[in-house]
């Protein structure tokens, strides 16, 4: 019987997690035929695990009872031993802070002795980590009045999540990279596939640059975002950003580890020393690292230069509503032919 490595990357969020999944979406029908690595389509028939569109793992986890992930598990199991399949891949970054998962996938895989599981997980620095979740998720929670009080609020809390996996498959299973360019030399995706046994330079990739990352957006949109924040029910809807992201230019949005300036170099400073014994615990207990550094960019100083934004002004309010309301003119015109014939 075919030993099958099974990777769960469960995130966390903010690292490049819609990159890897959109790369291996992409990829899925290349990873089984040349890898022996199923990137299972959950969506879908048991005949179609490897073909057709899954991006994430997201509804197999989180709209399934747990005997039907458990059934599940095991007729994707059936398939890949059929198949000689050595390699299996689940992706969901809420997977991080749904611990739950574990003891789930460890029923699922009680009794398979030729089944191996590696957990993926990526860290994001802390102060980075808090600005691009305001921008992604928490601007629009009714429960913070501005980012400060988020900052000053919210508790990161990795080191519980990651003893909760590693204590259902041990800290040799748990794998952690932090996400900083620094230490992804060869790029994210080629980590991630060197992280599941895969060579990125031995094959050609299908690159869907569209879909390739979750960029974020101007500092500005996003206190529009925040001041509106009263239309939303859930802090993770995201219909308003994506419709912000469809019709507004590039210039309005944000590129992969591209730096915010949100907080002053003296509260950077503040936030990672609030988290760095968590971090040098992860560092010697998940990485091995002697020296304790879980990340290795340098860190802020107080003479570091930072400017407070000024906030929203008339100036430039207009010209975005003036941008969002042309789109969509131009969009309406180009329809409006069809519907009259």
């Amino acid at each position: 019987m075919t030993k099958t490595d099974i990777y769960i990357h469960i995130g966390s969020g903010k690292t490049g997690t819609g990159a890897i999944q959109a790369f291996m979406n992409n990829n899925r029908e290349i990873l089984f035929s040349k890898h022996s690595c199923l990137y299972p389509n959950t969506n879908t028939t048991v005949s179609e695990y490897t073909k057709g569109n899954c991006r994430a793992h997201v509804d197999f986890f989180k709209n399934k009872s747990e005997p039907e992930i458990i059934q599940e598990i095991h007729s994707i199991i059936a398939f890949s031993n059929r198949n000689n399949v050595q390699k299996i891949v689940f992706s969901w970054e809420g997977l991080f802070e749904r611990y739950k998962f574990a003891r789930v996938i460890k029923d699922a895989l009680a009794g398979c002795n030729n089944c191996n599981v590696h957990i993926i997980l990526y860290l994001r620095r802390q102060d980075h980590w808090l600005e691009s979740a305001w921008k992604q998720w928490f601007s629009v929670s009714k429960e913070y009045k501005d980012f400060d009080h988020f900052v000053d609020s919210y508790t990161i809390t990795w080191d519980g999540y990651l003893n909760a996996w590693s204590d259902v498959f041990g800290k040799g299973q748990t794998f952690v990279q932090p996400y900083e360019s620094i230490q992804l030399e060869d790029g994210l995706i080629a980590n991630f596939l060197t992280k599941i046994g895969i060579r990125y330079q031995d094959n050609h990739w299908i690159e869907d640059k569209k879909t390739e990352y979750n960029l974020g957006l101007h500092e500005d949109i996003i206190e529009i975002l925040h001041l509106n924040r009263e239309f939303y029910s859930d802090h993770n809807s995201s219909h308003l950003q994506n419709f912000f992201s469809r019709y507004l230019p590039e210039e309005y949005k944000k590129k992969p580890f591209e730096k915010y300036s949100l907080i002053p170099p003296k509260k950077r400073i503040e936030i990672l020393n609030r988290y760095e014994p968590m971090n040098r615990y992860i560092a010697e207990h998940f990485l091995k690292r002697a020296d304790g550094r879980l990340f290795y960019e340098p860190g802020p100083s107080d003479d570091d230069p930072w400017k407070q934004t000024e906030g929203l002004t008339v100036e430039k309010l207009v010209p975005v509503f003036t941008y969002l309301l042309y789109s969509l003119d131009r969009k309406t015109k180009k329809v409006t032919p069809l519907l009259k014939k």
